[in-house]
């Protein structure tokens, strides 16, 4: 068979299982397989792909720090650079939506946005993949919890930015 196809695929089933909302201790166990299943063949870039969701998954799942993409699967203190270093976009994509869902979903909105838009540079690279959508969802509801929770009035051009992203983030997913 063709080894970097399997990697792709065993990749995008964890992808796709991650974003459908599967059960996360049996998708652990899963990620977990495909992982070594990864390494076995040696596809280090699906490996990395599948770690970071599996990082994810082991962060919601519950540890010290929810919002950094760093454990037994993914270190982000080391593999970000990776990514960085080979400009591999897709990685790059599939970390930065992590780490905004991560900080939407544990309301660290701040480093939610700073997220969305570092995500965003890699929108390219996740053309036909259920990653985009999901960016574009989260990003709509980390600028509904900025708009309401905002102790002190927001300016008028931020409020309209704000709402604007929403406009935007919802055109695109109705069309989709």
């Amino acid at each position: 068979g063709d080894l970097p196809f399997a990697g792709y695929n065993a990749y995008m089933y964890g992808l796709n299982a991650y974003f459908s909302g599967n059960y996360l201790p049996t998708l652990s166990k899963e990620l977990n397989a495909y992982s070594q299943g990864l390494a076995r063949i040696q596809q280090q870039t699906t490996l990395r792909y599948n770690n970071i969701f599996h990082q994810a998954v082991l962060n919601l799942m519950g540890c010290d720090q929810p919002t950094q993409l760093t454990g037994t699967a993914f270190d982000e203190t080391v593999d970000l650079e990776t990514l960085e270093q080979t400009q591999d976009h897709s990685g790059l994509l599939h970390f930065h939506t992590n780490k905004a869902i991560l900080s939407y979903l544990f309301q660290d909105l701040e480093t939610a946005n700073h997220q969305v838009q570092k995500a965003h540079r890699y929108l390219g690279a996740g053309i036909g993949i259920c990653c985009v959508p999901a960016l574009y969802f989260y990003q709509a509801l980390v600028a509904l919890s900025t708009l309401s929770h905002t102790e002190k009035p927001i300016e008028a051009s931020i409020e309209n930015e704000q709402w604007q992203v929403v406009k935007t983030a919802k055109a695109k997913l109705e069309d989709w």
